[in-house]
C-alpha cells in the first residue's frame, strides 16, 4: 500500500501539473479566441453580436441543464465502473436528442419575445449544437477527472482555431451574423472529433438505470445551482436584449466577455483543477484549507491588478482593440471590471463546495442569495447597461461573506483567517491602483490610445511590482520561489 505522504505529495504534483497544463491551454485559447474575436468586431455590428447574444442567452439555460450534471458527478465520484461511463453516455445523448427538439419548437417563441424574425433560424442552428455536444460529456470528464489537461489542450486549441477561421472568412464574404453562428456550430463539431482521438474509452451498449441513479444524489442539486445561476447571472443580459435593443446588448456583452478573460485564463484554470484534487482528499479538512489559502493568494496577487487595469485603462483598451463603433462599451467595463476583481477569488468557492458533496447546500444559498441580485438588476435597468453592471457589482458583494461562512463551516476555517491571508494583498492594490489612476490622468492623458495602452502594460506592471516588493509581500517572494522551483525541475 502506498503511503499517505507519497500519495499526498503525488497528488500536488498532479495539481501542479495539471494546473500547468490548463493555464498553457487557457492562455493560449484565450489568445486565438481573442484575436478571432478582434477581427470579427471591426468586421461585424454591435447589432449582429447582439442578434446571436439573445439565442444564446436563452439556450444557455438548456445548455446548462442538458447533461444533468452527470459529467461533474463522474469526476467527483471516488470510483467509477465501465457501467457509470456507459451509462451516462447513452443518457446524454438522449438528453442532446430531447433538448435539440426543444430548441427547435422554442425558436417561435424566442423570436417573439424580442420581435425579431431573423432569430428563429438562428435558434434552430444552436439546437444542433446540443446533440453534438451530448457525445463529449463523457470524454470530457475522464479526460477532467484524470488531470489530462495536456491533451485537453490538443483538443480545444484546434477547434478554437478551426471555428474562428471559418468564421472570419464568413465575415470577409458578408455573411453578416451567420458568421458568429457557424463558429459556434464547428467548434462544438471539431471539440467531438478531436475528443474522440485523443481519448481511448469507446461507449459499450450497456445501460442500467440505478448507475444513473446513484449519480443524481451529486448531480442534481448540482444542475438545480447552476440553473439558478445561470438564470440569475444572465436575467441582465435577458433584460437590456427585451428592453433595449440589439446593439445595447452587443455593446453590454462584448464588455462582459472582455471582463471574463482574467476569470477565464486564471481562476477558471486554477478552479478546474482543485475540485478533482479536492475530492481525493475530501476528509482532509487542514489540507484543503491549505491549499485554498496558498492558491487564492497567488491568483489575487495576479487578477487584482489586471482588473484595476482593465478598469482604468477601459477607454484606451476599447478604442484601439475594436474601433470607435464600440464606444458604448468603455463604461460597463469600467464597472464590470470590479465584478471580475470579487469574482476572480469568489470562483474558488466552488471546489471547496463540490468537493465536500455540499451540492445541495450550494444550491439554498444561491436561491437565497442571488435572488436579492435580480432587485439590483431591475432596479438598474433604469439608468440602462450601466445601471445593470453597476447593480450587478452591488448583488455580487452583499453575496461574499455569506458564500464565506458556509464554506468555513464545511472545512474549518474562519473568516478572519481568510481575510488575513488576502490583506497584504489588498493593500498593495490600494496603493497600486492610486500611483496607476495618477498616471493616467496626469502623464497618458495626450497620448493615442495605443500608446496609453502599451506604457500602461509595461510601466503599470512595473509599478506593481516595485510596490509588492517595497512593501515586502511574502506573496511575491512565493511567486519567485515557485518559478526558481519549475525552473529547476526543468
Amino acid at each position: 500500500m502506498q503511503p499517505t505522504n507519497s500519495k499526498n505529495k503525488n497528488l500536488k504534483s498532479d495539481t501542479i501539473q495539471g494546473i500547468k497544463w490548463n493555464l498553457i491551454n487557457k492562455v493560449i485559447a484565450q489568445i486565438f479566441s481573442l484575436a478571432f474575436a478582434v477581427v470579427l468586431a471591426r468586421l461585424l455590428t454591435p447589432h449582429e453580436f447582439g442578434l446571436v447574444a439573445m439565442v444564446t442567452v436563452i439556450l444557455g439555460i438548456v445548455k446548462v441543464i442538458h447533461s444533468f450534471g452527470l459529467g461533474e458527478a463522474l469526476v467527483q465520484k471516488e470510483e467509477i465502473t465501465e457501467t457509470d461511463l456507459s451509462s451516462v453516455f447513452w443518457v446524454n445523448v438522449f438528453l442532446g436528442i430531447f433538448f435539440t427538439i426543444v430548441a427547435i419548437l422554442a425558436a417561435p417563441f424566442i423570436s417573439k419575445f424580442y420581435q425579431k424574425e431573423i432569430l428563429i433560424p438562428i435558434t434552430y442552428f444552436f439546437g444542433i449544437t446540443f446533440l453534438l455536444d451530448s457525445f463529449t460529456v463523457v470524454h470530457y470528464a475522464l479526460l477532467w477527472r484524470n488531470l489530462e489537461y495536456k491533451k485537453l489542450f490538443f483538443v480545444q486549441l484546434p477547434a478554437i482555431l478551426i471555428s474562428g477561421t471559418v468564421a472570419v472568412m464568413m465575415a470577409l464574404n458578408g455573411f453578416g451574423v451567420w458568421s458568429l453562428v457557424t463558429k459556434s456550430l464547428v467548434s462544438i463539431a471539431a471539440l467531438l472529433v478531436f475528443l474522440n482521438i485523443a481519448s481511448s474509452w469507446k461507449p459499450k451498449f450497456i445501460f442500467k438505470i440505478q448507475a444513473v441513479k446513484n449519480l443524481f444524489g451529486f448531480s442534481l442539486p448540482r444542475v438545480g445551482t447552476l440553473t439558478f445561476s445561470y438564470l440569475i447571472r444572465n436575467l441582465d443580459k435577458i433584460m437590456i436584449g427585451h428592453s433595449l435593443g440589439g446593439a445595447p446588448l452587443g455593446f453590454y456583452e462584448k464588455s462582459y466577455s472582455f471582463m471574463l478573460l482574467p476569470l477565464s485564463n486564471i481562476t477558471s484554470v486554477v478552479s478546474q483543477v482543485l475540485f478533482p484534487s479536492f475530492s481525493k482528499i475530501q476528509n482532509n479538512h487542514e489540507e484543503i484549507k491549505e491549499m485554498f489559502f496558498k492558491v487564492i493568494r497567488f491568483v489575487a496577487f495576479f487578477t487584482f491588478p489586471l482588473m484595476i487595469g482593465l478598469s482604468i485603462f477601459s477607454e484606451p483598451f476599447i478604442l484601439f482593440l475594436l474601433g470607435e463603433k464600440w464606444k458604448g462599451s468603455i463604461t460597463v467595463l469600467q464597472i464590470l471590471a470590479w465584478v471580475g476583481l470579487i469574482q476572480s477569488i469568489s470562483g474558488f468557492y466552488q471546489p471547496v463546495y463540490l468537493s465536500q458533496g455540499a451540492t445541495k447546500l450550494q444550491f439554498k444559498l444561491d436561491i437565497i442569495l442571488k435572488t436579492q441580485s435580480v432587485f439590483w438588476i431591475i432596479l438598474g435597468i433604469n439608468w440602462g447597461i450601466h445601471g445593470v453592471a453597476f447593480g450587478i457589482l452591488i448583488g455580487v458583494l452583499i453575496n461574499q461573506f455569506p458564500y464565506l461562512y458556509f464554506l468555513g463551516k464545511l472545512i474549518n476555517m474562519k473568516l478572519a483567517d481568510f481575510l488575513k491571508n488576502l490583506l497584504p494583498i489588498i493593500f498593495v492594490n490600494i496603493v497600486f491602483s492610486v500611483c496607476l489612476l495618477l498616471f493616467y490622468n496626469y502623464v497618458l492623458m495626450n497620448c493615442s490610445p495605443g500608446i496609453k495602452l502599451l506604457l500602461g502594460i509595461f510601466i503599470g506592471g512595473g509599478f506593481y511590482l516595485g510596490i509588492a516588493k517595497l512593501l515586502k509581500i511574502t506573496t511575491l517572494q512565493e511567486v519567485y520561489a515557485f518559478a526558481l522551483a519549475r525552473l529547476k525541475n526543468r
